[in-house]
């Protein structure tokens, strides 16, 4: 009885026995507490002077940072670049808002608004081509800016009112003095000898015999209007 018992146990547990020995054989043991790795040292960067930039709106004071992306020397002057930055950043807004309102606002203009700025340009570098010359009309010299009523106008010698036509021709505008241009009604026979004198007569009857009709477009009023910009530009330069 006793021998078939411990037949018995013998045979229930030699398989728990067995693969106890089989895990026992294959776990490895852990190191001694002596022999763990200890923890690795931090080493602290050190950073090179930097100079807090007072074109940002720092202090220009040098500094060591403490952190390799730092600009400012102290909170205060942190918050100064910041209301630089931003201060910056409204203004090239602002800019862009600006262009962009400008192109809004020429894409809406109207024929007779160009008529008018064209006709200012105009104006104004016949008024510098013939700065030096005397007036059309009276040949008077040219006059002392400084003096009350001492301009000079842009005098056309077919007016723009029944000559529409011909409101951007060269050869039908040229220097006037204030006197005979507003107060003169423009001296027409006047102006015709003086324009005769200066251009020819050939010219002058083919601006009288010049009736074709001209339909202004807004592009041909703006190409005719920065012509007529940049070619005063070039004579207040005295590139012409």
């Amino acid at each position: 009885m006793e021998h078939n018992l411990f037949a018995l146990w013998h045979y229930v547990d030699e398989p728990r026995h067995a693969k106890r020995a089989v895990n026992r054989s294959s776990f490895t043991p852990k190191p001694r507490a002596e022999q763990m790795p200890g923890p690795a040292r931090l080493s602290v960067p050190v950073f090179r002077q930097k100079t807090c930039a007072k074109a940002k709106g720092g202090c220009g004071e040098k500094f060591k940072p403490a952190r390799a992306m730092q600009m400012a020397c102290s909170p205060d002057c942190a918050w100064s670049m910041a209301r630089h930055e931003g201060a910056k950043k409204a203004a090239v807004l602002a800019r862009d808002d600006k262009a962009r309102t400008r192109v809004a606002l020429e894409a809406i203009k109207t024929v007779p608004t160009l008529k008018k700025e064209a006709q200012k340009a105009f104006n104004a570098w016949v008024r510098g081509r013939d700065a030096a010359l005397p007036c059309i009309s009276c040949g008077a010299p040219p006059p002392d800016l400084s003096g009350l009523h001492a301009g000079r106008d842009c005098g056309h010698y077919r007016s723009t009112g029944s000559a529409d036509h011909l409101r951007y021709t060269e050869d039908n505008a040229a220097g006037q003095c204030v006197r005979c241009n507003q107060w003169g009604a423009g001296k027409a026979v006047e102006y015709r000898i003086g324009l005769i004198a200066r251009i020819g007569r050939a010219r002058v009857e083919a601006l009288e015999s010049n009736n074709t009709p001209v339909k202004w477009t807004r592009d041909g009023l703006r190409e005719i209007r920065d012509r007529y910009r940049a070619k005063a530009a070039r004579l207040r330069k005295g590139m012409e």
